[in-house]
């Protein structure tokens, strides 16, 4: 801009210093001189249009570079409210997922107990099951121990359906616990 301007001032001192010389040579040799003033009044108004130009493009690009400025601030802006969003979402479901986590093992470690109570269970029945058909097998000498191991058995039983209510008990209240978690 500085230069433009420079440049303008030496055409306009310039084009003042033909002037001058046009008045003074015009007495002289009015026709030469004449068509060589015209010229370089021309080329002065040429440049003084293309310097305005100039000048106009110079402000345009400048607006325009403010305006991608301000865009890029907001989308730094943006960005940036974007990230906090993400980190603060982050921060808040962990914890959640961490509990979560915690008592999916838990469950898995009760499920695998409780299996193995049963696997104990059902191996006990089993071998009740068995112990009576080798006894009934045995025959009626054996009527009056069979009759004592049916009993046994009964009472076996009857504290079996006692620790079967009361294992149904403790499921119960142990799901009622994981439920109330």
């Amino acid at each position: 801009l500085a230069e433009l301007q420079a440049e303008l001032a030496k055409w306009y001192d310039k084009c003042t210093r033909l002037k001058q010389e046009l008045s003074n040579r015009k007495e002289r040799n009015k026709t030469e001189r004449e068509l060589e003033v015209e010229k370089l009044q021309a080329a002065y108004d040429e440049r003084d249009m293309q310097n305005k130009q100039h000048i106009t493009r110079l402000h345009k690009l400048e607006s325009d570079m403010q305006g991608w400025k301000y865009e890029l601030a907001n989308l730094r802006r943006e960005k940036a409210e974007l990230a906090d969003q993400n980190a603060k979402m982050t921060k808040e479901s962990k914890p959640v997922l961490d509990k979560m986590d915690r008592l999916l093992c838990r469950s898995r470690d009760t499920v695998d107990r409780l299996s193995r109570d049963a696997e104990r269970l059902s191996k006990g029945f089993q071998t009740q099951v068995a112990e009576n058909k080798r006894t009934l097998g045995d025959g009626e000498d054996k009527q009056v121990e069979l009759q004592t191991a049916l009993c046994e058995l009964a009472q076996e039983k009857k504290e079996i359906h006692q620790k079967e209510v009361r294992l149904q008990k403790k499921e119960m209240m142990y799901l009622r616990t994981m439920a109330a978690r």
